[in-house]
C-alpha cells in the first residue's frame, strides 16, 4: 500500500524487544505496588519512563504494522484484534468481579448509575470521566480508582488512528519525510511545554499533561526507527554513549524544557541499542504478556492493598500480583 517510497525494515529475528517490553512491565508493576500500598521500600519513580518506552516501540511496531498492510481495513482490524479485546474483557470482568468485594449488595451494585458510568466511559477508554465503581476501592489511593493504569489506552488509540494519515502523506512526498518527522517532535513539545505552563497557572488542568499531543515525541521516534531503518543503525552505536549521557543529564539537572526537548530523541537511542545491539535478551524472553499484564496489574495491586496482603508481607504480596497478572495475561492471550 504505502511501496511508492516508504520500505518496510528488515528486523533481526535476534533482538530483545520483548525483554525490554517485559521488564518495562515489571517496573510499573513494582512500582504501582510500592505506591499504592505505601510501603516504604526503595522506588526510582521511574514507570513514567517505562511507558514512554511502550510508547516508542508503539511507534516502531504499529508503524511496521501499517507498511505491512495491504489496506488501511486491514491494518485496522489488526489494531483492533490487537488491543480491543483484551481491554474490554479486563474493563467488564473486573467491574463484574468486583461486585464480590463492594460494601453494597450485589443489587445496590449493579443498580448503582456509578457501575454504568464506569462501564460507558472505561468501554470507550474515557477513564478519567469515571476511575471508581461504587463501594469498591474506598478510601485507597486515588480515590479508589479500579485501574489507574488504563489512561495509556486512548492514547495508543489515538496513535493508531492518526498514523495512516501521515503515512499516505509521506509516501507521496519523499523529501518531506524527515522534514514532517522534526515538526511532529517539536509541536509536541511546544504542546508539553505550554501545558506545564499554564498548569503552573493553573493546577486543575494538569490532565492536559497526559494526552496523546504530549507523548507524540516519543510515537515520532518510534516511526524514524521504522522509516529510516538503515541510516538509523548505522548510527546508532556512534550515538548511543552521547544519548545515554543525555538521559542522566535529564535526570540530573530535572529540567521540564530540557527533558521534554531531549528525553525522547535520547530515551529511543538508548532503547534500540539494547533491542538490537545486546546478544542474550531473545534467548532469556521469548513470550510477550507485557500487554496483558499492564492492563490487568493495578486492580489485583488495590485488591491486596485493600484485604492487607502488603502490609501483612510485602514480598509475598508482590509474588502473588506478578503471578496472578501473568495468569490473566495467558488467559487473555488464549
Amino acid at each position: 500500500m504505502f511501496e511508492r517510497y516508504l520500505k518496510i525494515p528488515k528486523i533481526p529475528k535476534k533482538n530483545n524487544f520483548t525483554l525490554i517490553r517485559m521488564v518495562c512491565c515489571f517496573v510499573v508493576i513494582y512500582e504501582h505496588s510500592i505506591y499504592l500500598s505505601g510501603i516504604d521500600f526503595l522506588i526510582l519513580n521511574i514507570r513514567e519512563f517505562a511507558v514512554k518506552v511502550f510508547f516508542i516501540l508503539s511507534g516502531f511496531w504499529v508503524t511496521i504494522s501499517l507498511l505491512r498492510s495491504e489496506s488501511i481495513k486491514e491494518y485496522a482490524v489488526k489494531r483492533c484484534k490487537k488491543i480491543l479485546p483484551p481491554y474490554w474483557t479486563v474493563v467488564i470482568v473486573g467491574a463484574l468481579l468486583l461486585c464480590a468485594f463492594t460494601t453494597l449488595s450485589a443489587k445496590e451494585y449493579f443498580t448503582d448509575a456509578g457501575f454504568w458510568k464506569y462501564l460507558f466511559a472505561n468501554i470507550f477508554s474515557l477513564n478519567f470521566l469515571h476511575p471508581s465503581l461504587p463501594g469498591v476501592f474506598e478510601g485507597l489511593p486515588l480515590n479508589g480508582a479500579v485501574n489507574g493504569a488504563l489512561w495509556t489506552i486512548k492514547i495508543e488509540l489515538a496513535f493508531y488512528v492518526c498514523l495512516p494519515f501521515v503515512l499516505c502523506f509521506l509516501n507521496n512526498y519523499k523529501n518531506v519525510r524527515g522534514g514532517v518527522l522534526i515538526a511532529m517532535y517539536f509541536l509536541s513539545f511546544l504542546y508539553s511545554v505550554g501545558c506545564h505552563w499554564l498548569v503552573a497557572l493553573k493546577p486543575s488542568l494538569a490532565p492536559l499533561q497526559n494526552q496523546f499531543p504530549a507523548f507524540v515525541t516519543y510515537f515520532s521516534c518510534g516511526m524514524a526507527f521504522a522509516l529510516f531503518w538503515e541510516p538509523l543503525l548505522k548510527i546508532l552505536n556512534y550515538a548511543v554513549a552521547p544519548a545515554f549521557a543525555l538521559l542522566v543529564l535529564c535526570l540530573w539537572l530535572d529540567n521540564f524544557i530540557l527533558s521534554a526537548l531531549v528525553l525522547p530523541l535520547a530515551l529511543s537511542l538508548v532503547v534500540f541499542w539494547f533491542a538490537l545491539r545486546l546478544p542474550f535478551g531473545g534467548r532469556l524472553v521469548k513470550n510477550d504478556f507485557s500487554f496483558g499484564m499492564y492492563l490487568v496489574h493495578y486492580p489485583i495491586v488495590m485488591l491486596f492493598v485493600q484485604q492487607g496482603f502488603f502490609a501483612s508481607c510485602w514480598g509475598l504480596a508482590f509474588a502473588g500480583v506478578i503471578g496472578l497478572s501473568f495468569l490473566c495475561s495467558y488467559m487473555l492471550a488464549k
